[in-house]
């Protein structure tokens, strides 16, 4: 508060401070002003209240009604006070109000200005209205929101600044005279955007005049803040319940809606299919083409199996190149295997990926509820169950879940964990079967094979548990330990003096995909002593169907080494044979199913016959796996054939007996 000299007198002038107040709901001819302040003589400014100059605003709608909207902006204070009204209202744009004395006692003008200073600096957009809805005054804080200066808003109906859907609950609240509102609006500001606000308002009584009070909060900081939370959510949702690459639902989406439909089938009696589906030999395409070409493969995939099944039903990627469908079915067993057929088709349709054209295989497995299983879990186990069989059938076929297939699955899973201590437990041993040249009769190598007698199980099949250690990764572990011991003992018999011959050892495919593979051979050889061109490792044919590059070129870099490379199971695949000249072999073996009927099926000569021609025009010698009598040898002698090798010789023997062999030669 001032107090400063009048300087046309001794009578001091109290400077009060900006205050805001209202010429409101009075007539025109009512009022008492001034047009200037010049022609105030001092004399009459003595001893007077009044509010110094401000701007006069007369609304088009209020002008019909005679009324008058002004803003003053300064209060001086001259005492003592006098209760006389100067002037008459102008034509203006600039109104001289003289405050009475009434006037002062019942509005405090201090109390005014601290209420002026509160409202102006909160952050909180202020409005008065009349009843009506008419903007009497806003502070700084709305003016700012709607992007106005105060001239622009004052005198505006607030219903033209709230959005269309949220007008009605303020022209409601103000119709109905209701006393207080609470409520979330937009307000739609100059610049065309919406502004969220949670806006309470409410009805008092001002110097006699009814108005409402608005205040205004600006909502986008905390709406803003909600969107990010939730697309956050979203986002986190999406990735916990949806595979990234095809945008299909993961196992664990599969399975929650897996467990909803058994108990919604468990009310109606309803029958469901699980189906499930592993593309075969999709592990090529990574090799071959990379990984960015087996996720567009996998996409497409993923759309194809989308088209060809109902809208209701649930297909999902379950990881790597698995994928499983939710169906509801009437017939049950029927209607599911018809689907499973129609997907094996859709897989095996020709994809053309980075302009490389790819045709694939599906194995698929089905298990129908309640027929096969009453749990999410115990569902999709038997349809994963069936989907191995499908594959141990040829693979490209479609297979339904019975009980016998549990029983083949626990006896697997024993398996499966006794092999997994067979090493430690000295269960592994090696036999080798002996090599012969089919004109000499000379021994030229053995073929080093695993064997696995189990104290639990016995003797175990190589066809029965090998399957199992390439599955698990065993064949990691037990081909290098059959690699050493083989490479071993062949070093031994030449240290003892006997016949230097070739050591040949089978090679899983699984064992290929070690990328350290041709540095532990190497090493092994190194380890053993044993020279490098006395070794010899056999392939299958699966290696040509695939046509793994990276598996190439370690064959060939083992080959540059000195290591003999043999082609094993020839004619059992589906290769084409202009394979056989990319792959770096030296031994082609023919299986033996083809010799065990050359005697009864002349077509098996003729293919055989071939087969030996073709693999000399390319540089390569031939055995012939699995002879039993001679008649099958003398056949192999007039197609050319280089070496025999079956139980007319000698089976499978142990180390002792294959060193015996070797001692008779």
């Amino acid at each position: 508060m001032k107090a400063k000299k009048d300087m046309h007198g001794d009578q001091s002038v109290e400077e009060i401070g900006v205050l805001k107040l209202y010429i409101l709901g009075q007539s025109q001819k009512s009022v008492k002003a001034l047009a200037n302040l010049q022609k105030i003589s001092e004399n009459n400014l003595r001893e007077k209240y009044f509010i110094e100059i401000c701007d006069l605003a007369i609304h088009p709608e209020k002008a019909k009604q005679d009324k008058i909207l002004a803003i003053p902006t300064l209060v001086k204070r001259y005492p003592p006070p006098v209760t006389k009204i100067i002037g008459d209202l102008s034509d203006t744009e600039k109104v001289l109000c003289i405050l009475n004395e009434a006037d002062h006692t019942h509005h405090n003008v201090e109390a005014d200005h601290t209420y002026r200073i509160i409202v102006e600096e909160m952050l909180e957009g202020f409005v008065t209205l009349d009843e009506d809805g008419f903007i009497l005054f806003c502070n700084k804080a709305f003016s700012n929101m709607m992007g106005n200066k105060p001239q622009a808003v004052v005198g505006t109906s607030i219903t033209n600044m709230i959005t269309i859907p949220d007008r009605a609950e303020v022209e409601s609240f103000l119709k109905n005279k209701q006393r207080n509102l609470r409520q979330e609006i937009n307000l739609f500001t100059d610049s065309k955007n919406n502004i969220p606000v949670l806006v309470s308002a409410s009805r008092l009584d001002w110097n006699g005049n009814k108005i409402v009070c608005m205040l205004f909060t600006d909502l986008t900081a905390q709406k803003d803040a909600e969107i990010t939370v939730k697309r956050k959510e979203e986002i986190i949702t999406r990735m916990a319940y949806f595979d990234s690459l095809t945008d299909l639902p993961n196992r664990i989406l599969f399975m929650d809606k897996l467990g909803t439909a058994i108990r919604e089938a468990e009310r109606s009696g309803d029958k469901l299919a699980v189906i499930f589906i592993d593309l075969d030999n999709f592990k090529r395409v990574n090799d071959t083409m990379g990984h960015e070409a087996g996720d567009l493969l996998l996409k497409e995939i993923g759309i194809r199996f989308r088209r060809n099944i109902r809208k209701a039903d649930i297909l999902s990627r379950m990881g790597g190149d698995e994928f499983a469908i939710l169906t509801h079915t009437k017939s049950g067993i029927k209607e599911a295997d018809e689907l499973g057929r129609r997907l094996i088709k859709v897989a095996s349709q020709p994809c053309t990926i980075n302009n490389t054209t790819h045709v694939l295989s599906a194995s698929i497995g089905i298990a129908i509820y309640p027929d096969n299983g009453y749990t999410e879990e115990e569902l999709l186990n038997n349809a994963d169950t069936a989907m191995y069989k499908a594959k141990a059938q040829g693979k490209n076929k479609c297979c339904l879940f019975d009980d016998s297939m549990r029983e083949e699955v626990m006896k697997r899973a024993c398996m499966e964990g006794y092999l997994r201590d067979a090493l430690n437990q000295n269960e592994l041993t090696v036999f080798f079967q002996p090599q012969f040249e089919i004109e000499t009769g000379v021994l030229r190598g053995m073929e080093a094979l695993l064997r696995w007698n189990s104290k639990q199980l016995g003797n175990v099949p190589p066809s029965q548990f090998i399957p199992i250690a390439e599955e698990n990764r065993l064949i990691h572990q037990y081909g290098k330990w059959m690699l050493r011991h083989a490479c071993r003992k062949n070093r031994e018999w030449q240290n003892k003096g006997l016949p230097q011959i070739k050591i040949a050892v089978n090679i899983s495919p699984r064992e290929l995909e070690q990328d350290c593979f041709v540095e532990q051979v190497i090493a092994i050889l190194r380890e053993t002593g044993l020279e490098a061109r006395y070794l010899e490792l056999e392939i299958t044919e699966s290696l040509m169907i695939n046509g793994d590059v990276k598996a190439i070129d370690k064959l060939e870099e083992l080959k540059k080494a000195g290591v003999g490379i043999v082609l094993d199971d020839f004619g059992t695949g589906y290769s084409s044979l202009s394979y056989l000249n990319s792959l770096p072999i030296q031994i082609l073996k023919i299986d033996k199913s083809f010799i065990t009927n050359l005697q009864r099926k002349e077509s098996d000569i003729s293919l055989v016959k071939a087969i030996i021609s073709l693999a000399h025009n390319l540089g390569l010698r031939v055995v012939a796996e699995g002879v039993e009598n001679t008649g099958q040898v003398n056949i192999l002698k007039e197609c050319r054939c280089d070496f025999t090798q079956g139980f007319l010789y000698s089976p499978p023997v142990d180390e002792k007996m294959a060193e015996e062999i070797l001692k008779n030669q």
